[in-house]
């Protein structure tokens, strides 16, 4: 305690707590940015949004109504990563998902808590702004170590610095916590429909525009899925546009592919990008569940390198997880993803996705149960855990910031839960 009061009394801590109410108060009351979102909102497509939203009341059905409910997207988003894939999968690999989420749904159902009032609800703008300016400052500071936008040449990549990239991966939660902020004004009745559409709707464009330079498809399917879960838990868009937001994100995906395929000089159609990209990280998932089941053989080497990798004084490989997935295949220089599963096939086998499913499940349970009282905080906390799940049934949930978000993202609702 003696340590805290003097920290918290710094010049240092004051000048950076007024440097964020300045980036606040300017942002939000910016001349240019009001003229921006006024222009917007002159060319709004309300004949659009109106037909749209006359479709969206008349789907009534469990999957329209639950879209978000996590035992409902990520079977089914599960379920369309393995039939569009080049790769089918054996069975025993199938079984192994089909266990992992039969105790996902056990997990989800222990969720049972229930919440009155989230802690930090009253700050989720200024979180939401933290979040942007911090992740912005570090994304210039990555692409001036870089020369270049790594969007536009793949090599650039392996000259940014990975402590400034992983910083700069806060812009899309800081943009998911912004939208959920809006919408969130919206409910209480401060912001109409068509101001808040249009805020909520450029926030998702520009998170996506300056995260999409790093190149990288994870961040931006991230940003792109946190920003609609945010507006649909909050009103702003409803199952129709959540359905062309998820068409637009694998289009996304696809596009990226396919451009870095071109550049590399690959003669792969745009049409097979997807179903190549996702039939490699089930081949590799299917080698492992083939060669480590039932109870897997590194014993949680693989998950203590998503610390040791990048921590340096923990003692562990200096590899990271998917770089130790390349290394069984003889790959070196780039990491291969093996699916949500896969590292915990390696470690723990059929046991640790039993544990690992049931974990997740209740993580993400606790949070859509908090997201339903439709605090902003609470939103904007699940959507980004929610997108970083979705997008790791491809890639993992492997990286440290994704651990110590879902960490943070966890403990803040649950201490907010009713006692």
């Amino acid at each position: 305690m003696s340590l805290v009061k003097p920290f918290s009394d710094s010049k240092a801590l004051g000048f950076v707590r007024d440097a964020y109410k300045f980036l606040d108060s300017s942002t939000f009351n910016s001349s240019i940015i009001k003229a921006v979102s006024t222009g917007l909102k002159r060319v709004y497509p309300g004949f659009v949004f109106d037909f749209v939203d006359r479709k969206n009341k008349g789907q009534t059905s469990l999957i329209a109504k639950n879209i978000f409910s996590p035992v409902v997207i990520i079977p089914l988003i599960y379920a369309l990563f393995v039939s569009i894939s080049t790769y089918r999968i054996s069975n025993l690999a199938l079984f192994t998902i089909a266990a992992g989420l039969i105790f996902f749904y056990f997990g989800y159902r222990l969720s049972n808590l229930s919440f009155q009032r989230i802690r930090l609800d009253s700050s989720t703008r200024q979180i939401g702004v933290f979040f942007f300016y911090t992740g912005l400052f570090f994304l210039i500071l990555d692409l001036l170590a870089a020369g270049e936008i790594p969007l536009f040449n793949a090599s650039a990549r392996g000259r940014l610095v990975v402590l400034h990239t992983m910083i700069a991966q806060l812009i899309p939660p800081g943009g998911i916590f912004i939208i959920a902020w809006f919408g969130a004004q919206h409910k209480k009745g401060l912001l109409d429909i068509k101001s808040a559409r249009v805020n909520a709707f450029l926030t998702l464009f520009v998170t996506v525009l300056l995260i999409s330079s790093l190149g990288f498809r994870t961040q931006i399917i991230v940003a792109l899925l946190g920003g609609f879960i945010a507006m649909y838990l909050t009103g702003l868009v409803g199952f129709v546009e959540v359905l062309f937001g998820l068409g637009f994100a694998g289009l996304g995906i696809a596009g990226l592919g396919y451009y870095r395929a071109v550049v590399q000089g690959s003669s792969i159609a745009f049409s097979e990008v997807l179903g190549a990209r996702i039939g490699l990280t089930l081949s590799v998932f299917d080698y492992l569940v083939q060669r480590f089941m039932p109870f897997g053989a590194n014993k949680g080497y693989t998950l203590l390198a998503t610390f040791s990798s990048f921590i340096p004084g923990i003692p562990g490989p200096r590899l990271g997880p998917r770089t130790i997935v390349a290394r069984l295949f003889g790959i070196v220089g780039i990491s291969v993803t093996s699916t949500l599963l896969g590292t915990i096939v390696l470690d723990f086998g059929i046991v640790g996705v039993a544990l690992f499913m049931l974990l997740l499940g209740y993580v993400l349970g606790t949070g859509y149960r908090a997201a339903k009282t439709g605090a902003p905080i609470a939103v904007g906390v699940y959507a980004v855990l929610l997108a970083y799940t979705i997008v790791g049934i491809e890639t993992g949930l492997v990286d440290l910031n994704v651990v110590i978000m879902f960490f943070a993202g966890y403990l803040l609702l649950r201490t907010s839960a009713s006692k």
